[in-house]
């Protein structure tokens, strides 16, 4: 059936503290010229009456107040975004009746030696106040929303307003989503990445795991808007798809459509210096749709450290105006996972059961599923009595039966953590406290 669906992926980072030095660092760098950072001088900057500097258009989109504006503080932070679930949430309800959705993809910030900007740092914190946030919209009006994964890599030196590109150096991902496991009984399906930044390694890596990336950030060339030639450090995107929805990459470039088993999605931001949502791909989502046999994904994303609401105005204003100039297609709110369910044809199915056993000498761990998991394996994780959390591989027995022989005593674990995900995004998590044997169990993302 043609139809619009509408995700909207949050890169949930908590508070942000960036001042004007950090302000004129960037206008220093674009235009070459070192001023002295000051109010004044920014407004002069904006004015274009700074006899120093040339204000272009691009300048001036550098130094919009929605870029350079952040919440630096949690009660601001909470009242602006249960305002956001709350008071926004319903202003535009979709062509099935139903408020709007977000994905909030929650990043822990560990791993970095310095942090200039103040974010919420540590294990969990971003996490459990949204879960927080949720339960509380969830008091007011109907709350579809669902936390995801989102993922800043440490760059080499640490710096905490970096990101590296080498996945397998400082690998703090192994131990944040131990972590989850362990601590909170939860496990992605959906990824975002930090600063849109994957390579092949990080694809590969990324293919075990999780069916569902939203992280293309391709755009046409010819727009005024697109990623320069030379620009390929970081969100590099340059060669894939540019028309809507997702795609499997190929093993040898993440960017090109192949055979690899994980799909792709290709988003925009809401509203940035580049790369940003607009009518004329709102409209190409709803002429693609009505040309297509399953529904498309329009996929959008931006930042809670910003204020969200005029962002959340914008893409509904544009979605108004395109469901006018379409009629006949209706348009979706989805979270990320059931926007890939739809738009892939995707059949519901019950989550795979783990089972997990522990050998009586207690050097020995075996693994079981009911069925394949998305990826070669489920995630298999321990907790010391130090309060280490472990990841390591399993290696394969059987069918759907893999094993893991510790190399420390048992009475120094003190728990062990599974998590997998199948091909629909339903999630299994599994966490056998030790030396008792007691098992807990939790699924997400089933909807019968």
């Amino acid at each position: 059936m043609p139809e619009v669906l509408v995700v909207h992926c949050v890169d949930t980072e908590g508070i942000f503290n960036e001042g004007l030095d950090a302000t004129f660092s960037r206008i220093n760098e674009k235009t070459g010229i070192s001023v002295v950072p000051s109010e004044d001088n920014l407004e002069l900057i904006r004015l274009g009456k700074h006899p120093q500097i040339t204000t272009d258009a691009s300048l001036l989109d550098l130094i919009d107040s929605r870029q350079i504006s952040f919440i630096d503080n949690l009660d601001d932070h909470h009242d602006v975004l249960m305002d956001l679930m709350t008071g926004h949430r319903n202003k535009l309800l979709d062509s099935f009746g139903k408020g709007y959705v977000w994905t909030w993809h929650t990043l822990d910030f560990v791993g970095f030696k310095t942090n200039p900007r103040k974010r919420i740092e540590g294990h969990h914190p971003v996490f459990d106040l949204f879960n927080r946030y949720i339960e509380e919209a969830k008091k007011v009006t109907e709350v579809r929303d669902i936390l995801q994964w989102h993922y800043h890599h440490p760059p080499f030196d640490g710096s905490g307003i970096k990101s590296g590109v080498d996945w397998f150096q400082r690998g703090n991902y192994s131990e944040i989503l131990s972590r989850k496991i362990l601590d909170r009984m939860w496990f992605p399906c959906s990824f975002r990445p930090g600063e849109h930044i994957e390579r092949n390694a990080i694809s590969f890596w990324l293919e075990q795991w999780f069916p569902f990336d939203y992280a293309s950030r391709s755009i046409e060339k010819g727009r005024g808007n697109e990623q320069p030639d030379d620009d390929g450090r970081r969100h590099d995107w340059r060669r894939a798809p540019t028309e809507w929805g997702a795609y499997r990459p190929d093993y040898r470039d993440y960017q090109v459509p192949g055979d690899m088993k994980r799909h792709v999605a290709r988003i925009l931001d809401t509203k940035a210096r580049a790369y940003s949502i607009d009518e004329f791909e709102v409209e190409k989502a709803f002429e693609q749709a009505s040309k297509a046999s399953l529904p498309v994904i329009l996929a959008v994303m931006n930042h809670d450290y910003r204020d969200m609401r005029p962002d959340h105005t914008h893409m509904t204003e544009l979605l108004r105006s395109a469901s006018e100039k379409y009629p006949e297609i209706p348009f979706r709110y989805c979270h990320g996972v059931e926007a890939m369910r739809r738009h892939l044809g995707l059949e519901s199915m019950p989550p795979i059961h783990l089972d997990v056993n522990v050998s009586e000498n207690g050097r020995q761990v075996d693994v079981m599923t009911d069925r394949n998991p998305f990826g070669p394996e489920p995630w298999f994780c321990f907790e010391t009595n130090r309060s280490e959390a472990v990841h390591e591989p399993l290696y394969r027995i059987g069918e759907n039966h893999w094993r893991y022989q510790f190399q420390i005593p048992l009475a120094d674990v003190k728990a062990v953590g599974l998590a997998c995900n199948d091909d629909a995004g339903n999630t299994s998590v599994l966490k056998m406290e030790l030396p008792s044997g007691k098992i807990r169990r939790a699924e997400y993302n089933y909807e019968q």
